[in-house]
């Protein structure tokens, strides 16, 4: 099976950066592998590494809000991964 590398960097919100990290930091981050929505990602076989933040660029003119940055290591296709990655459960 072909391995894959999937960066993703997407735009945020106004006033959601504080709050997202501090989803992230509380709920996925790797001390919190009880809560939930870890336990969706460990559903994904395929996915062997993934790493979620929130990044703002000091100075940033054009988009001040910060984006989340999304990197993913997984077996197959990205189309497949993006689907069971972007769904709550396997399809």
């Amino acid at each position: 099976m072909r391995h894959n590398q999937l960066p993703v960097v997407a735009p945020l919100a106004e006033h959601k950066q504080k709050a997202l990290a501090g989803y992230l930091e509380k709920e996925v981050g790797y001390q919190c592998a009880g809560k939930p929505a870890n336990a969706l990602l460990r559903e994904i076989a395929e996915l062997h590494f993934l790493s979620m933040f929130t990044f703002v660029s000091p100075g940033e003119a054009c988009h001040p809000e910060g984006y989340l940055v999304i990197e993913a290591s997984f077996d197959g296709p990205v189309d497949a991964f993006l689907q069971v990655f972007t769904t709550s459960s396997r399809p």
